[in-house]
């Protein structure tokens, strides 16, 4: 026999069918042809030794190791099971022959049939070897070989039997009832559609990228009423009672090289798939696009220091500005607050200034606010399965990538991923 096989479900329900003398399956889950074939070697041979070992995980079943009704055919059927939390190798033992294998999670990767290419995910193991395992697993199976052991070595006779190593409890009634009720709160995907969401999402991701926080010049100032009724000159009433511009629009603060950077990386790497969808790109270039960024960051915190020590001059000249329109107002008309606050008739220049700074200042902004809101806003997103089915995110996806070579997209579900039944 060869060391290294292939071991479909199928070939384990078969190879469990014919076993007359022993049967120890130990594995995360069990799927139903493989239980259907345990109860047939039971009552067909009901004196014989019968060992099952499964997770009583529910996470298991979404994983794809198995399916519940597997695990209600065989309570049905009066089998005897033991659980191991956590167990994610597979063993079959079936008379003199044993296996180890790696059991397929059929959420992520198809389980192999008698017509798959060959594809070894078991490896065959001495008779001895299988008794040895037994004596950690169920060795009042092999007590008599124990027992045969100690004798030829000299050894201590065995009293009693030795407990297990792993799978010391039932698996119970009430493990199931709570598999079952996991599994209602959050069901398993459909496994072969699922599947295809993974091989495709390794393809493509969404992602949404923008700068934020650094269009300086549309930041405006509100003129206070009191100081508005002031303006006596129409031109400079209609400028005030539109929102004054805090910075002017020539300044070099205006942060349009940062966008048009950004913009540069977005056009490298990203391509739209229109409103509805937004933006995706090519996972392999994901390591790419992530050190750009990491440069644009560095870029972005130089014009952040820039900024900080070019705002104090632009709101030094912002606040001369507003000084020239409203200065002359309030010394010829000065508001009630003003007014009545000295002790003079008419306010001089210096307190019309001092009047104004006290105003100006609780209306102009603290420069860190400005600073602190200039950031790069990046998220990536996984494809889903809605918008796997939709034919127009398909066409959109091969328009945006024409020489990617991307696999065949599913669009609908049972072209693309039927069900096995």
């Amino acid at each position: 026999m060869a060391t290294f096989q292939m071991l479909t479900d199928e070939m384990l329900a078969d190879i469990v069918s014919n076993a007359n003398q022993r049967v120890v399956y130990i594995a995360p889950g069990i799927w139903l042809s493989v239980a259907k074939a345990i109860s047939v070697y039971q009552k067909q041979n009901s004196a014989a030794a019968l060992e099952i070992i499964l997770d009583p995980d529910p996470q298991v079943y979404r994983l794809g190791y198995g399916d519940l009704e597997a695990i209600k055919h065989l309570d049905t059927e009066g089998i005897y099971l033991r659980k191991c939390p956590g167990i994610r190798v597979g063993l079959l033992i079936a008379d003199e022959e044993a296996w180890f294998f790696t059991p397929t999670p059929r959420l992520v990767e198809e389980e192999p049939t008698s017509n798959s290419t060959f594809a070894p995910n078991s490896v065959a193991i001495s008779l001895e070897q299988a008794n040895q395992l037994l004596s950690a697993i169920a060795p009042q199976l092999v007590l008599g070989e124990m027992l045969e052991q100690n004798t030829v070595a000299n050894k201590p006779p065995v009293v009693g039997v030795p407990k297990p190593e792993i799978a010391h409890e039932t698996f119970s009634i009430k493990d199931m009832e709570e598999i079952e009720s996991d599994l209602k709160k959050c069901p398993p995907q459909q496994f072969d559609l699922a599947r295809q969401v993974n091989v495709y999402s390794s393809y493509i991701q969404f992602v949404e990228l923008s700068l934020e926080g650094t269009h300086l010049t549309r930041h405006t100032i509100s003129i206070p009423q009191e100081l508005l009724n002031l303006a006596s000159d129409e031109k400079d009433k209609d400028r005030l009672k539109a929102s004054y511009q805090l910075i002017r629009s020539g300044s070099d603060l205006s942060g349009k090289a940062m966008h048009e950077k950004v913009k540069a990386l977005r056009d490298k790497y990203l391509k739209s798939l229109g409103s509805r969808y937004g933006t995706v790109m090519l996972k392999q270039h994901k390591n790419d696009f992530i050190k750009d960024l990491e440069q644009l960051q560095t870029e972005l915190d130089s014009f952040k220091q820039s900024v900080q020590s070019k705002l104090e001059e632009e709101f030094e000249a912002c606040k001369k500005n507003l000084k020239g329109i409203l200065g002359p107002a309030i010394k010829k008309n000065p508001p009630d607050e003003l007014k009545y606050g000295i002790n003079t008739p008419k306010p001089n220049k210096s307190t019309v200034e001092m009047y104004l700074d006290t105003k100006l200042e609780t209306i102009i902004p603290k420069i860190e606010h400005f600073v602190k809101d200039m950031v790069i806003r990046y998220q990536f997103k996984e494809v889903t399965y809605e918008t796997l089915h939709e034919e127009a995110f398909i066409v959109s996806l091969r328009k945006a990538f024409p020489f990617a070579g991307l696999p065949d997209i599913p669009i609908n579900e049972y072209k693309a991923a039927p069900v096995k039944k």
